[in-house]
């Protein structure tokens, strides 16, 4: 059985750029609506478990991370009352995707304890496809930080991944676009200015992962590969990853990686790939490949 044919990927491509519409009660969102919709994403969550529901409200709002644990194992108090884009629509003839607002709190219940419980929950994780001037995409292998040390191997520590990725966390700009320019410096050192050109490839499901929705984005930089490794250096966010690799821009090379056994070939830590977030995106490009095209 393939990787596709296991997690069974659900892709939404894009003809164009995509539209995006953020839902007018985002652009009011309050402090006072993100504690309301925090606590409704907590009793439900609490009522799917069979546990107390006061018991996780108040854990959360007292920050008590032993408690939110107990519900939702890895969960820090923080990450549970994040703003993150949801996406409530779309509709492929148009290409408008319709941005709603969803919780830390869902998000991460999602990963594990909550799954498919609500389809209405569909947090969204912004990645790129970030392609040098030189041809070369650019990958990222997954660290395993410092923090986490002495803690057992995720099944994800040490995977290959697309760079830059992460929750399209809610800010006042009120615009993906801006967001993935954030999560691109945190991650990589590089800038807008940076950026030749940027588009939206497509959406899937990111099964296996968060379980939410995961948004591709196809951005060209003027840096070469040695220059993007360099600016990755200094990154805010630079731990994140063990370290940058590359390989061809080319759906041939973009198949090899996809079909070997060998991922020491490509960094001497790499354990294998982090399926859901390069596998879809890999697959539609090589069988599409006029969408690398400059």
């Amino acid at each position: 059985m393939s990787t596709k044919e296991k997690l069974n990927w659900i892709l939404l491509p894009y003809k164009g750029k995509g539209v995006l519409e953020v839902e007018e009660r985002v652009q009011q969102f309050t402090e006072r609506d993100l504690s309301n919709l925090v606590e409704e994403h907590a009793r439900k969550i609490a009522r799917h478990l069979g546990k107390d529901e006061n018991k996780l409200v108040q854990a959360i709002v007292e920050e008590n991370k032993k408690t939110i644990n107990d519900y939702i194992p890895g969960l820090s108090p923080q990450f549970a009352q994040e703003e993150i884009y949801n996406l409530e629509g779309f509709d492929p003839t148009t290409e408008r995707l319709t941005l709603g607002i969803t919780t830390g709190l869902m998000a991460k219940a999602l990963q594990n304890v909550y799954k498919d419980q609500d389809p209405t929950q569909n947090p969204i994780v912004l990645q790129g496809i970030l392609i040098t001037k030189d041809e070369k995409i650019v990958l990222g292998i997954r660290s395993k930080p410092n923090f986490r040390a002495n803690q057992p191997d995720e099944p994800f520590d040490y995977k290959i991944m697309p760079i830059p990725a992460g929750y399209a966390l809610l800010h006042e700009e009120k615009n993906l676009t801006q967001l993935f320019y954030l999560e691109l410096n945190e991650e990589s050192g590089l800038h807008e200015e940076n950026i030749a050109s940027l588009s939206i490839i497509y959406n899937h499901d990111d099964i296996g992962f968060t379980g939410g929705k995961r948004i591709t984005l196809l951005a060209y930089t003027n840096n070469s590969f040695r220059e993007v490794e360099e600016s990755w250096r200094n990154a805010p966010h630079s731990w994140e990853y063990e370290g940058l690799l590359e390989i061809e821009c080319s759906s041939k090379a973009m198949r090899e990686l996809l079909t070997t056994r060998n991922f020491s070939k490509y960094h001497e830590k790499a354990k294998g790939l982090l399926e859901p977030t390069i596998v879809p995106v890999f697959e539609y490009i090589a069988s599409n490949p006029t969408i690398i095209r400059r």
